[in-house]
């Protein structure tokens, strides 16, 4: 949770990458796929700073995922269509474990290390093209190697032919205030993937040019698992592109809820229970007011319920 809020308070995202490829356990040389969706921006010319979700894939026992905040070396090469990079950071990790002679599970969450290596090729059109190798080390956990390649888009257009050394200035606040209606999916963070409806209210304020406050009720609905709800308070890094028309955003805050499947333990007082909320956001927009977002929440616990929501709504801002 706090390599997150650290990571969104210097986000301004310029360059959206989309990357697929193939994971591999340095300890047991077991396979399987991987996947990743990073933002990064310019530092300077020379250097730059990332924030990526990563998906290690779903190796036995063990099914995590994460989230990676690197700063980058770069070199710019052939008049600025290749640029080749190093980066190093820190992971935060959420794993879904197995417990060993039975078929429960664990939510294991924690910091680890994540070095990386990546060559970008920059077309005319704006368009990347990028191969990467990803290496991810967190002790008394296994370590994994991952090859990648995928394609990105340069969301705000270039000074010049390679990446933008820092991102441009927006004039507006990304929100002044806004209210949104969702509706959605929970899937449990368990080796059964456990399914359940979700609707969400959102009210949403601006704080200033690039950052928002929202504060959110959300009904995970009902499952084998978990029978959920609660108001959710984030603090968000927001930014618009392509005249107004796109919103990008990364969230982090706190969950106070109720589980009626949840057994509390003696020393507790009350139903409530507060836990970790982690989101991303895009939203295209029309008009001056109607916006329609695409929300990912990850309800970080203390109890061995983490769960996903992918939430589809319908703003209006005013």
């Amino acid at each position: 949770m706090a390599l997150w809020l650290v990571a969104v308070a210097s986000l301004s995202g310029q360059e959206l990458m989309f990357l697929k490829g193939t994971t591999r356990s340095l300890q047991t040389h077991d396979s399987t796929f991987a996947w990743m969706l990073e933002y990064q921006q310019g530092i300077n010319e020379h250097q730059a700073f990332s924030f990526a979700y990563v998906n290690e894939g779903h190796l036995p026992f063990h099914h995590r995922d994460g989230n990676a905040a690197q700063l980058w070396e770069r070199a710019i090469l052939l008049d600025g269509r290749l640029a080749l990079a190093g980066g190093l950071g820190a992971y935060y990790f959420y794993d879904t474990a197995g417990i060993s002679g039975t078929d429960g599970y664990l939510n294991r969450h924690g910091f680890g290390a994540i070095g990386s290596l990546a060559a970008t090729w920059y077309f005319p059109n704006r368009v990347l093209a990028q191969a990467r190798a990803n290496w991810i080390s967190i002790a008394g956990h296994r370590n994994n190697f991952s090859a990648l390649f995928g394609i990105g888009y340069q969301l705000s257009a270039p000074e010049s032919p390679g990446p933008r050394s820092r991102p441009p200035f927006q004039p507006d606040w990304t929100t002044d205030k806004e209210i949104v209606v969702h509706v959605g999916s929970t899937i449990v963070n368990s080796f059964h993937s456990e399914l359940s409806p979700a609707i969400g209210l959102e009210f949403r304020q601006g704080l200033g040019r690039y950052t928002d406050l929202s504060a959110t009720w959300l009904y995970e609905g009902r499952n084998q698992v978990i029978r959920r709800n609660g108001l959710a308070v984030e603090l968000w890094k927001v930014r618009t592109f392509f005249s107004d028309h796109l919103a990008l955003g990364a969230g982090a805050g706190a969950y106070l809820n109720i589980d009626y499947r949840r057994q509390p333990r003696e020393d507790e007082q009350g139903s409530g229970h507060l836990d970790g909320i982690v989101s991303l956001r895009i939203a295209g927009r029309w008009g001056k007011h109607w916006e329609a977002p695409i929300t990912w929440h990850r309800i970080v616990t203390g109890y061995n319920r983490d769960t996903d929501l992918f939430m589809f709504g319908l703003g209006y801002r005013y």
